[in-house]
């Protein structure tokens, strides 16, 4: 989390980055959104991108306004989320050792800190759901309850 924090002032804000909030800011087409009582719910943001972070940070712009460190802040804490569900993950499928290392090496790779802090797109999000899904899908392969089989394919669906 340190080194994610330690890169958020330096680069400007980049349109992939941004492209969250155009459904905040701009009405959306009528293909990228339903209506439910008479309000416009956007769905998607473009073909292949959908509003989860749209909806995620509607609440922390409400309360924090708008600046770099509201923007890239809690995608670093998604990163830093993502490094700890990884180490459990790693330590139910090749033990404690090998789970040390490999957060550690996942901690700290660059290109990991870098799509996770300057977030292109919904790659941190990305990132943390593919690892959560993995994580219970491996809980259920070992203990073989529905119950993680069905977050499992919440995480990833």
């Amino acid at each position: 989390m340190l080194l994610g924090i330690g890169l958020i002032p330096y680069v400007g804000v980049q349109n992939d980055e941004a492209l969250f909030a155009n459904p905040m800011y701009l009405l959306s087409s009528k293909d990228f959104s339903v209506t439910v009582f008479h309000h416009q719910i956007v769905l998607m943001v473009m073909s292949y991108i959908g509003t989860l972070k749209t909806l995620l940070y509607i609440p922390i712009i409400a309360v924090f306004g708008v600046s770099v460190w509201s923007l890239r802040l809690p995608m670093v804490l998604a990163g830093a989320l993502t490094v700890w569900i990884f180490f459990h993950l790693t330590q139910r499928a090749a033990g404690r050792p090998t789970a040390i290392l490999a957060a550690a090496l996942l901690a700290t790779d660059p290109v990991f800190l870098a799509t996770n802090t300057i977030d292109w797109g919904p790659v941190a999000l990305e990132h943390l759901l593919l690892v959560t899904g993995c994580f219970f899908f491996v809980r259920f392969g070992q203990a073989n309850r529905r119950r993680d089989l069905a977050w499992g394919s919440f995480f990833l669906g």
